[in-house]
């Protein structure tokens, strides 16, 4: 079962590289969205 992580208050500077290090922790990630400000995991 997949689920869609929010992020909201981003840096417009973040990068995938920079969310997928953050959560890789968490499991596995299978796709990051980023908009200006926010986005999905």
């Amino acid at each position: 079962m997949a689920t869609r992580v929010y992020i909201g208050r981003l840096s417009y500077r973040a990068s995938e590289r920079d969310i997928e290090h953050f959560f890789r922790g968490y499991g596995r990630i299978r796709d990051i969205v980023l908009k200006n400000g926010f986005g999905f995991v």
